[in-house]
């Protein structure tokens, strides 16, 4: 029986118009009233999805988001940090040079907006603030000391960013998490900071396990939770790396796959073969 639907924001839970639809909000509503917990998870700071949990009426005690591709968990209704993990000051300059070298422009996320040292503002920084409705700061790189640096983020053309992922020496895959969330957001976090690790340390706080959760994502930085759950689903229009990790494979994020899969799988409670095409 599922007790937690994990549930990605970006090309899942909302359109392309960045929009929750009525149905969306109606079948969650539905699975909401059988006591089933849904906890939002995603690569947004917190700030980005406030607008989504009022929508949902998530926004209350005893409730919880996970942000920040899992650095950040929060326990809803007082905001209240409960799981924080971020960058230290010298990893920081570690992964700035490295952006330095790759000539590739980078921003910072942080519980205080976004940071960044490129004089020249990417138009990938400036969808980022515009996306999540947080301020760009312009800092010199000395006087980022002390902000909290839950991510820091390289951002160009899905062009140049899929050249660049081969530059970066191994020993940054071995020492950071790093993932692309996006097709122009290529991230570095805290190596063991993930959607998956986050998931389970909430899940276990609520004596919950991975038999009774479901997750839907579209992304490689949702895999990691896709593989911990018991019910994983991608969407139709996930990257094949997130669709090799599913167990069904829903409608894409403009037809209400979050919808069709709570309600195939949840609301139903069907018996579903693993791997079903949608209809």
């Amino acid at each position: 029986m599922i007790k937690l639907v994990a549930i990605d924001v970006d090309g899942t839970l909302l359109n392309r118009n960045n929009q929750l639809t009525g149905e969306t909000k109606e079948i969650i509503s539905q699975v909401r009233a059988l006591g089933v917990k849904v906890v939002l998870c995603t690569g947004r700071p917190f700030q980005g999805i406030q607008f989504f949990l009022d929508e949902l009426g998530l926004d209350e005690l005893g409730e919880y988001a996970i942000s920040f591709n899992g650095a950040v968990t929060q326990a809803l209704g007082t905001h209240a940090v409960i799981r924080h993990q971020s960058l230290t000051f010298s990893e920081f300059l570690e992964i700035e040079t490295l952006s330095r070298h790759l000539k590739m422009p980078f921003h910072i996320q942080s519980d205080k907006g976004i940071y960044t040292a490129n004089r020249e503002i990417s138009q990938y920084t400036a969808y980022d603030s515009y996306l999540n409705g947080s301020d760009i700061n312009y800092r010199m790189v000395a006087e980022l000391r002390g902000v909290p640096i839950n991510k820091v983020l390289f951002v160009g053309s899905q062009s140049d960013l899929t050249k660049m992922i081969p530059q970066i020496p191994q020993s940054f895959f071995e020492k950071y998490h790093l993932v692309r969330s996006l097709d122009y957001f290529f991230e570095f976090l805290p190596r063991n900071a993930n959607k998956g690790n986050a998931l389970k340390a909430l899940a276990d706080d609520l004596g919950i396990t991975p038999e009774g959760i479901m997750a839907i994502g579209d992304n490689d930085n949702d895999v990691s939770m896709l593989d911990f759950v018991g019910l994983s689903v991608t969407m139709e229009n996930g990257s094949e790396n997130a669709k090799q990790s599913a167990d069904f494979i829903t409608k894409s994020n403009e037809a209400n796959g979050v919808a069709y899969a709570l309600s195939k799988l949840v609301l139903q409670n069907s018996n579903i073969k693993i791997l079903e095409s949608i209809q």
